[in-house]
């Protein structure tokens, strides 16, 4: 907008990509996770120790193994992750794949139980009265594990949170 009124431009044009075909399931499997091998390894570059949450889903989890091997096999300190927990794994289905994949090597787990956040609720009621926007109450707790790392000095933090 301009004194002389509204003017409509196009700045970006989707451009369509080449269909993609490979004569196997397994070889989709390999393209795919060369890719996302790519994506992790491209965002573990910081300054200083990057991390990833860790919540039990395929997502986080499949961040998680990728990095973790990435680190290992280039001498790297141990992977921190960041998790929320439930206080009886035989109720909590996301508790116990988090256990499970605890028991991987590579890791350093932080562990946030969900019934316990009464220390970090102040910071957390400050940060939601300072968005702009709306606030979706279900990124309360992925929102409490980012404000756990923050205090722990990490400024990457990887995640599988998707829109919902």
């Amino acid at each position: 907008m301009d004194p002389q009124g509204l003017k409509l431009r196009r700045y970006w044009t989707l451009e369509p990509v080449t269909q993609l075909y490979l004569p196997s399931n397994e070889a989709y499997a390999e393209a795919f996770l060369d890719v996302f091998t790519e994506a992790v390894r491209c965002r573990l570059r910081s300054e200083g120790p990057a991390a990833s949450m860790l919540s039990g889903g395929m997502d986080s989890g499949s961040v998680v193994g990728v990095a973790s091997g990435m680190l290992a096999k280039a001498g790297q300190p141990p992977l921190a992750t960041f998790s929320m927990m439930g206080p009886d794994p035989k109720s909590c289905v996301e508790t116990r794949t988090i256990k499970e994949m605890l028991t991987l090597e590579g890791l350093q787990p932080h562990l946030l139980d969900y019934t316990a956040l009464d220390a970090l609720m102040p910071e957390l009621e400050d940060l939601t009265w300072s968005l702009d926007e709306p606030f979706e109450y279900y990124m309360t707790l992925p929102r409490a594990l980012y404000l756990l790392a923050h205090q722990k000095g990490i400024r990457v933090l990887l995640d599988g949170v998707s829109e919902m």
